[in-house]
C-alpha cells in the first residue's frame, strides 16, 4: 500500500493548525497594549501641536480680528454713536448715562401724550412712516407682474372691504 507523504504541520492525528488556532490570551493581551500605547502616543503628539499652534496664533492675534466688523456691527456701532452726548465728553467718569444716552434724550424729547418712549417704539413708528410713504406714493411700475402693484391693489381691496365698500 501506498503511504501518504507527510504535509508540514499537519499533526499525526490528521488535523490541521491555523494561525488563529495557535493565538493566545497572552497575545491578544500585548497586541491590545502596543495598540493603545501607540494610540495614546499618537494622541499626546497631536495635543502637543495644538497647543504650539494655538499659542502661535494668540501670540500673532491682531487686534483688529478681535472685534465685529460685519454690516450689523457697524450699523449697531454707528446708531450707538448717534446718540452719545459728545457736549459731555469731560463729565463721563462722573455722570456715565448723560455721556452715552444725552444725545438720545435731547433729539428724542418725550411728548406729554406718551408714557414712555423706546428705540424699539421709535424703530416700529418709524417702519409705519416707511410703509405709510411707500404706499401712498403713485405706482411707478404699472406692470400687473411688479410688486409695487400687487401690494397695492391688495391694500386697496382690504380697505374697501375694511370699510365695507365691498362685500365678499
Amino acid at each position: 500500500m501506498w503511504n501518504l507523504p507527510t504535509i508540514v504541520g499537519l499533526k499525526p492525528d490528521g488535523k490541521m493548525s491555523t494561525f488563529y488556532s495557535r493565538i493566545t490570551r497572552a497575545h491578544l493581551t500585548s497586541a491590545a497594549l502596543i495598540f493603545l500605547g501607540l494610540l495614546s502616543a499618537l494622541l499626546l503628539i497631536v495635543v502637543i501641536v495644538q497647543g504650539a499652534n494655538r499659542r502661535q496664533n494668540n501670540n500673532n492675534h491682531n487686534n483688529a480680528e478681535q472685534y465685529c466688523l460685519n454690516r450689523g456691527c457697524l450699523s449697531a456701532a454707528t446708531h450707538q454713536l448717534r446718540f452719545m452726548d459728545s457736549t459731555a465728553l469731560a463729565n463721563r467718569c462722573t455722570d456715565f448715562y448723560n455721556y452715552a444716552c444725552g444725545g438720545w434724550q435731547q433729539t428724542h424729547p418725550i411728548q406729554s401724550f406718551d408714557t414712555e418712549r423706546t428705540i424699539l417704539g421709535d424703530i416700529i413708528n418709524q417702519r409705519d412712516a416707511d410703509i405709510e410713504r411707500l404706499l401712498n406714493s403713485p405706482i411707478s411700475r404699472m406692470s400687473t407682474e411688479s410688486w409695487e402693484w400687487k401690494i397695492k391693489v391688495c391694500l386697496l381691496l382690504f380697505l374697501l372691504i375694511k370699510s365695507k365698500l365691498i362685500i365678499i
